[in-house]
């Protein structure tokens, strides 16, 4: 892909979430709680599942990082919002997302979300533990509910 198209989807979908994030706040009830942190750069993101008032889990989170990390938790709660499953969301995404960082398969429902992470850590592979954390923390929040 050209520099140019990179820059654009960098741009349009990183940023946009970054700068605009979805489920950026601690929702009054919540049944799960996760925190995690990457020591390398800094990021920090505590995750809450909660139940929406017909069947599903809406994902809420907060926390202060880089634009990809930030970005990553914004896509992950418009993605998995109404998900009735948060724990096979959260083992099957994190293993597909790896598996689209690493190899550059479009496996995911949300093919150009996901593109635009894998394209940003095109330029700087580093940081591709800053992409993954709100997803690892989302297997983290979704292991404390109980087994149905």
């Amino acid at each position: 892909m050209d520099p140019q198209r990179l820059h654009e989807l960098y741009r349009s979908t990183v940023l946009e979430h970054h700068r605009h994030p979805r489920g950026n706040r601690v929702p009054p009830v919540f049944s799960a709680k996760a925190y995690g942190k990457n020591p390398v750069c800094g990021d920090e993101v505590t995750l809450y599942l909660t139940p929406l008032s017909s069947e599903g889990w809406e994902v809420c989170w907060e926390g202060e990082g880089c634009a990809l990390c930030r970005a990553s938790a914004s896509i992950l709660a418009e993605v998995s919002h109404g998900t009735t499953d948060p724990l096979a969301l959260a083992g099957l995404t994190l293993g597909q997302l790896e598996s689209v960082l690493e190899t550059k398969e479009n496996v995911l429902d949300e093919p150009g979300l996901v593109q635009a992470l894998r394209l940003s850590l095109a330029a700087a592979p580093a940081r591709k533990s800053c992409a993954l954390l709100p997803w690892k923390v989302l297997a983290q929040a979704a292991g404390q509910l109980p087994k149905v």
